[in-house]
């Protein structure tokens, strides 16, 4: 099955979604009580701990927020599976939370084909709203992420992905082609009376920051590879940027004037925190 993408589809897919990113940063403003779990692997895990310190700074000292991961895994996966280490169940334990977190394994190009993306992504979606918050409903948001940054014609692609020979900066925008393609599905065939699936668009996000940085306006970045700990895994850096838009994207918040984090100058926060609102806005 081949998962390439035609320009006139990818033109129409991203036109399509700028619409639906400026519904979604005047979404509704959410409460900060907001009890949150994520249903993700390893590109998840780091960006808890600075949106819940951020929650915090934000008024809401008690923070619920956890995560529920399988390294490596599809959807597929952690839906048959628990993520072990007595951590929460994002399937069976969703009564206990209002908002699922939800993502797929990256790459798409290299997971759909595979593991039913689109058919996993609405069962998720069933299950928080008909079981989630006690069983009055759990919204979910989609958590778009990325690809390897060294995609490209000298990648390794130790994982043969049909696209591995793409560049990143290319490969953002195919990719956020297919999580909208997943969004869409869940929104056309979610049960009646549930909340549209909302995004949390990193590609975009990536993108945006990757222009930055070549153009030579991202403070203190010279390359995509500041923001990340090895070639797909974000440091603490990146980690913020990205906790950036779940605030945003969660809590229906502008982020700018949240307190910077340690290791974050305040130049770069501004600018963060800037360029999120901007990508969720236009």
């Amino acid at each position: 099955m081949s998962l390439r993408l035609k320009p006139s589809f990818i033109t129409s897919i991203v036109m399509a979604l700028m619409v639906t990113l400026a519904a979604m940063a005047q979404a509704q403003e959410r409460p900060l009580t907001q009890r949150v779990i994520q249903s993700g692997h390893s590109l998840t895990d780091g960006v808890l701990p600075p949106l819940a310190t951020l929650v915090k700074l934000a008024g809401n000292p008690s923070v619920v927020m956890d995560k529920s991961t399988i390294p490596g895994s599809p959807m597929e996966i952690r839906w048959r599976e628990a993520p072990g280490f007595d951590a929460p169940d994002a399937r069976h334990d969703i009564a206990d939370y209002d908002t699922l977190v939800l993502t797929e394994r990256a790459s798409l190009s290299n997971t759909m084909p595979y593991h039913n993306s689109l058919e996993q992504s609405l069962l998720w979606f069933e299950n928080a709203w008909t079981n989630g918050n006690g069983g009055n409903g759990a919204e979910t948001i989609l958590y778009a992420t990325w690809v390897d940054i060294e995609s490209g014609p000298d990648f390794d692609n130790p994982h043969k992905d049909s696209e591995g020979n793409i560049p990143f900066r290319q490969r953002l925008d195919l990719e956020m082609a297919r999580w909208e393609e997943m969004r869409t599905y869940v929104n056309e065939n979610r049960p009646e009376g549930s909340p549209e699936m909302r995004m949390i668009p990193g590609p975009l996000l990536m993108a945006a920051i990757y222009d930055d940085i070549a153009a030579g306006t991202a403070p203190g970045l010279t390359d995509i590879s500041d923001l990340f700990a090895d070639t797909i895994h974000l440091n603490d850096l990146g980690d913020y940027f990205i906790a950036l838009a779940h605030f945003a994207v969660i809590y229906g918040r502008d982020p700018r004037g949240l307190q910077n984090l340690d290791g974050v100058t305040p130049e770069q926060a501004r600018y963060m925190q800037d360029l999120v609102w901007k990508v969720l806005s236009e």
